[in-house]
């Protein structure tokens, strides 16, 4: 089909995202009750500066009830994702790991979990106001983020374990870490991390 030099361009897919955002860019590692579904990307000022990755979650015999559905939901969605950030980008560049585990703890919990506000009133503005700041100062506690190496692609990447910082709300929780110049944030619906393995690799 003809297309003016005028016309816009179709937008690059994942693949081609993860390839100009990174390297690194992490997920979870590869397993049988996780499929990935997709990517979300952030940007500022035209500049990348944000992976966030989806994925299906399978029951516990693997299947993940994938159906056709005219509301294009075939399967069931995991309750969490894995960020990948630009050191800096999500705050307070002298608190980088605690801005982006509060940033993407207090995105997850509002999207997940219906308020009984309508959106955009004063109430619900409130609400959310009130649950950013309970986040911000909620107990933190270290951790670890496990990354496994990828020998083929590195004979000297090898696994290990990054030192990490975690925190809670409501029924999720957040463990944040910087690994290999980026800042790596995990938040998964407690039940649901009860079913999958959390460590991670490199997607690219």
């Amino acid at each position: 089909m003809w297309q003016s030099d005028d016309a816009p361009s179709p937008p690059p897919d994942d693949a081609a995202r993860l390839a100009e955002f990174g390297p690194p860019v992490f997920g979870f590692v590869p397993q049988p009750r996780l499929r990935e579904r997709g990517w979300s990307w952030f940007a500022r000022d035209g500049i990348t500066v944000e992976a966030q990755a989806h994925y299906w979650l399978a029951d516990a015999n693997g299947d993940f009830r994938f159906t056709e559905s005219p509301l294009g939901l075939p399967g069931t969605e995991l309750r969490g994702f894995v960020f990948t950030d630009v050191i800096g980008s999500t705050g307070r560049r002298d608190e980088p790991i605690h801005a982006a585990l509060v940033q993407h703890l207090d995105y997850v919990v509002s999207n997940f979990q219906k308020s009984r506000y309508e959106p955009g009133t004063p109430q619900w503005i409130d609400h959310g106001q009130s649950r950013r700041a309970a986040i911000e100062t909620a107990d933190v506690s270290p951790a670890t983020l496990t990354v496994l190496g990828d020998s083929t692609r590195d004979p000297s990447d090898q696994n290990r374990s990054v030192n990490a910082m975690s925190a809670s709300a409501a029924v999720f929780s957040a463990t944040t870490a910087a690994i290999d110049g980026r800042i790596v944030t995990v938040v998964i619906h407690h039940a649901d991390r009860e079913q999958i393995d959390i460590r991670l690799v490199r997607r690219v």
